[in-house]
């Protein structure tokens, strides 16, 4: 049984088909198949930094006063949370009131600045990191690659190559030092691409 059928076969055993306008096409396609501000809007689409961009942007513009909306994979997804990062974070048009695991919930109302949007948001960086080291440490066992090597190029990413250099000194895990170092610089490589393109954005 396909997943359309299922859905459809849910929607009735509920008893709720009448009252609910099944789209099944693509979010953009979509936008043009609904009228009028939305009152609560749920975004669970691709976790891709362009897409989840996109629906952000497109569909959080049609969010009415007052109105709410959810996001899941928030601090939990890079490129979601870098969606979030570049407009709901720092716009000031929506106001964070919190996340339960990683749905996030915003109210269209005026957040109190962006700095006071951008102080919200920037509590949850713990989290994030957690998520981020936790997902560094599957791709390792499903890579094979030992608790050590997992350690030291989390180490590197989340915090550069000194504190990954110095964790592998301390540890007495010589032969780590130098690949640490590495990953650690290539982070800030791509860190500094990252913060310019995002400064290029927030511009724009």
């Amino acid at each position: 049984m396909d997943d359309h059928r299922r859905f459809d076969e849910n929607l009735t055993r509920a008893g709720v088909r009448d009252r609910v306008t099944h789209l099944r096409c693509f979010s953009g396609e979509a936008l043009a198949e609904v009228e009028g501000p939305v009152d609560v809007l749920y975004i669970d689409g691709a976790h891709r930094y362009r897409p989840a961009l996109a629906d952000i942007r497109r569909w959080g513009a049609r969010v009415a006063d007052g109105g709410t909306m959810l996001i899941h994979d928030s601090f939990s997804s890079i490129g979601v949370t870098l969606a979030i990062a570049t407009t709901v974070a720092t716009s000031g048009e929506f106001t964070y009131l919190g996340r339960t695991g990683s749905l996030a919930a915003y109210v269209r109302a005026p957040a109190g600045g962006v700095g006071a949007s951008a102080r919200r948001h920037a509590s949850e960086l713990p989290w994030f990191a957690k998520n981020l080291v936790l997902k560094a440490r599957i791709a390792g066992k499903l890579l094979k690659l030992d608790l050590a090597e997992v350690m030291i190029a989390s180490n590197a990413c989340i915090l550069g190559p000194a504190p990954a250099a110095a964790l592998a000194a301390s540890k007495g895990w010589q032969p780590l030092i130098a690949p640490g170092i590495l990953v650690g610089m290539f982070g800030y490589a791509i860190a500094t691409f990252i913060g310019v393109t995002m400064a290029a954005l927030l511009a724009w």
